[in-house]
């Protein structure tokens, strides 16, 4: 599905043809604040999450190796990708 409302709402509208639940969020998980916003959205519109599909950013854009890749871009990738992830399982599912 990606960052993109368009094929999020395709995805959904497409399980919902067969008589399924779905909603979707988009967000940026990157940040603390960015997670619990997509947690408050998420839960504003379902009573709770059974599923949760973490759907990261990738690997760094150009680099082909981690030799080529800066500390500094690491940093932000694993942010985007781990971090956003174990945001998300801590507010949904930790107390």
């Amino acid at each position: 599905m990606g960052r993109s409302e368009a094929r999020a709402t395709a995805v959904v509208e497409s399980i919902q043809k067969r008589e399924r639940s779905a909603e979707w969020v988009v967000g940026d998980l990157s940040t603390d604040e960015g997670a619990r916003k997509v947690i408050e959205h998420a839960l504003a519109r379902v009573e709770r999450i059974d599923i949760l599909v973490n759907n990261g950013r990738g690997p760094v854009e150009g680099k082909v190796s981690f030799f080529d890749t800066t500390l500094p871009r690491m940093v932000d990738s694993f942010s985007g990708n781990a971090l956003s992830a174990i945001r998300m399982i801590h507010g949904l599912y930790l107390p």
